[in-house]
């Protein structure tokens, strides 16, 4: 796009730190709106519904993204870049809570480092010299497309864990066929703003 480079790194770092700011809010906000609705709480309820928002706001963000990658316009990569960042910083507080949920008491401290260092080895260390040299080899729009299409192994990831944390007592492989066919939809209907775990759960 012809925008000066100094006003355009401005404009979406100011981008990042807005939707950083709102995404991790509104993901905090709505994870306590739905666990306070449950009559019980358990460990296991708390990974269910980490899961499910975190499903949803990287499947939106993946969805949001590929306009931007599609049609070459500036509004439409700015807007799209705006709403595929708010959505996955949406899934921030629900990681940090499902991951602590899932292990037990005296593994939080390790489990919440090796996410840590497991996101920063494999995203921040990797992604800008993959991107960079994608970019040079290639064209700056290829480059793009490549960063937008990694978010596809973040929506098969999540699908995977909000199957297994809806029935922790299954395989994967059941866990998943159930989740899709949402054989308990019809039952979560009935019960208004509840969220069913119709298996035992993991850890209480």
């Amino acid at each position: 796009f012809d925008f000066p480079g100094e006003e355009t790194v401005l404009l979406f770092g100011v981008l990042t730190v807005i939707c950083g700011i709102g995404g991790a809010m509104t993901g905090a906000l709505l994870q306590d709106y739905l666990i306070k609705k449950q009559p019980r709480i358990t460990k296991s309820l708390r990974c269910d519904i980490s899961s499910q928002i975190n499903f949803w706001s990287i499947l939106f963000a993946y969805l949001f993204g590929l306009p931007t990658v599609i049609i070459v316009n500036f509004y439409v990569f700015f807007f799209g870049n705006f709403f595929t960042q708010f959505s996955s910083y949406t899934s921030t507080a629900p990681t940090t809570l499902g991951q602590l949920a899932a292990v037990p008491d005296y593994l939080k401290n390790l489990c919440n480092a090796v996410s840590i260092f497991c996101s920063h080895i494999l995203g921040d260390v990797l992604s800008p010299y993959v991107i960079g040299y994608l970019a040079d080899e290639y064209d700056e729009h290829t480059a793009i497309v490549f960063l937008y299409s990694w978010l596809g192994w973040s929506v098969l990831f999540w699908t995977l864990a909000a199957a297994c944390a809806k029935y922790p007592a299954l395989d994967t492989k059941s866990a998943l066929r159930e989740w899709i066919s949402c054989k308990n939809c019809k039952r979560r209907r009935s019960n208004k703003g509840r969220l069913s775990n119709p298996v035992r759960p993991l850890v209480e």
